[in-house]
């Protein structure tokens, strides 16, 4: 039998207490492409890690609260803020964004509203584009 090993996110489907995991294409091309497959769920103990750009890095130099609440993240959240940065094509974009970003999380950081791991909506892009 033909196995793959992937990383997912197990969500409640909300019918019945069943759950959903969405298999990657890159697995389901592994495991030649069967309509039918068995899974198995293990709990992931590695720490997911969001790689931040260079810019949020220089723009975090000047500004530990930023840093700081942005550390308190959830990985995604961090991810949607990296995400944000990183997709720009032009530098000074990129520099620009990532100035924003350290703006708002400042904001947030200060804000009783925006307990950590709250700061952007659950789905779309950030409140702060």
């Amino acid at each position: 039998m033909a196995e793959a090993t992937f990383r997912a996110t197990v969500l409640a489907s909300g019918r019945g207490g069943g759950h959903l995991v969405e298999v990657p294409p890159e697995a389901v091309e592994r495991l030649g492409g069967t309509a039918r497959i068995q899974v198995v769920v293990r709990n992931d103990e590695v720490p997911r890690v969001v790689e931040v750009p260079d810019e949020l890095v220089r723009a975090f130099r000047s500004n530990g609260v930023a840093r700081e609440y942005f550390g308190s993240l959830s990985y995604s959240h961090q991810r949607q803020f990296v995400g944000y940065i990183t997709e720009a094509k032009k530098p000074e974009t990129r520099a620009r964004r990532a100035f924003r970003a350290t703006e708002t999380l400042i904001e947030r950081a200060s804000s009783e509203d925006a307990p950590p791991g709250r700061a952007e909506p659950a789905h779309g892009r950030p409140e702060w584009v």
